[in-house]
């Protein structure tokens, strides 16, 4: 493809390339540091990322989210009088830099899982010791519901209407195009959909499916069930797991042969157990298909190792969310499509490919 605006994100355990949107924050950034790869940190269920902020440099290691606008650092009055903190947390300190500058806003910021409050401040941003000579705008975290965060900090990518107001190391970032070393086959784009509800905007990555489609073998006898969903499903790297409106998540159970009613009443899920589910899943979209196989849904690690997160989860919000559990399985393509990003013919992509076995978790 061309004309495309990128930031590349791979991570080689478990696996996952992510073309992404430039945020608010390192748009005019990304424009000086094309084709530059830099570090990219992976831990159990979190993609992180060092940049660093203010005169002279402070860095911070912040969690990319692709669910959220506003980026965000601790501030020292919270990591101070939080509790359960890490101690490892690292705190912006805004009498350290000569370039702080205090927009005297104030942000508060409701996320599905948690909450900040804070202060807006512009400084100067450096990624991986090289001035961007872009001065950005963050929030300074006073109260954060955060707390078992392994990070310093969000750094949000989503489109910028999403804004209020007011605004081991084992992978590589690089910005301006994408690579085709990880994929097995060509990757499949998808239209990222606009809010018509909300003056034909475009808000997160969000993608429409029509259906999907499940085929179950159990003891040799196969079974086939088709969920219709014709909705929007939005893809966020802030989400661990795969979100389900209630409306469907039973009859989706039934399809891979589990049983909702044993979650529902606080039963725990043994891995070993769902290693020996035998179903094919397939998002149906409008431009094409997208297979899951049981391997790329099963995530060791709820209250003690033996036992696996559920597969799906109940949405709160009663929208389908797939969270970074599906997504690192996958060789994926962010891209924005352009710098004009208001433009009404910008039309951003989402694009899937299979990993090579390789690069595969």
């Amino acid at each position: 493809m061309t004309g495309q605006t990128l930031l590349m994100i791979k991570t080689a355990c478990p696996g996952l390339l992510l073309s992404m949107y430039p945020s608010v924050l390192l748009r005019a950034a990304i424009e000086q540091l094309q084709f530059r790869k830099f570090s990219l940190v992976w831990t159990t269920d979190l993609n992180s990322f060092y940049l660093r902020l203010g005169t002279p440099p402070q860095e911070f290691n912040l969690w990319l989210d692709t669910g959220s606008d506003p980026t965000w650092v601790l501030s020292e009055l919270y990591i101070e009088s939080c509790s359960i903190s890490d101690a490892n947390h690292t705190a912006y300190l805004p009498t350290e830099s000569s370039t702080h500058n205090d927009t005297g806003d104030t942000l508060h910021v409701d996320y599905l899982g948690g909450a900040i409050t804070g202060m807006v401040f512009t400084d100067a941003l450096s990624i991986a010791n090289t001035s961007t000579g872009v001065f950005t705008r963050v929030l300074l975290a006073n109260f954060s519901t955060w707390a078992w965060l392994d990070a310093d900090g969000m750094l949000g990518l989503a489109f910028p209407r999403i804004e209020q107001d007011l605004i081991p190391n084992n992978g590589v970032i690089q910005f301006g195009s994408h690579s085709t070393k990880y994929n097995s086959m060509d990757v499949t784009y998808f239209n990222i959909q606009r809010y018509t509800s909300d003056n034909n905007a475009i808000i997160y990555w969000t993608t429409y499916i029509n259906r999907v489609n499940f085929n179950l073998n159990t003891n040799g006898s196969m079974h086939n069930n088709t969920v219709s969903v014709e909705d929007f499903v939005v893809w966020d790297t802030g989400s661990s797991h795969i979100m389900v409106p209630e409306t469907y998540i039973e009859d989706i159970y039934s399809s891979i042969g589990m049983n909702y009613t044993f979650i529902q009443e606080g039963g725990h899920l043994l891995c070993k157990d769902l290693c020996k589910l035998d179903f094919n899943m397939t998002l149906v979209l409008p431009e094409g298909m997208i297979s899951i196989h049981p391997a790329d849904l099963i995530v060791p690690g709820y209250m003690e190792e033996q036992y696996c997160w559920p597969i799906f989860e109940l949405s709160s919000s009663s929208r389908w969310i797939v969270g970074m559990g599906l997504i690192h399985n996958f060789y994926m393509v962010w891209d924005l499509g352009g710098w004009d990003i208001w433009s009404d013919e910008l039309q951003p992509q989402l694009g899937f490919a299979e990993l090579k076995a390789e690069y595969h978790p």
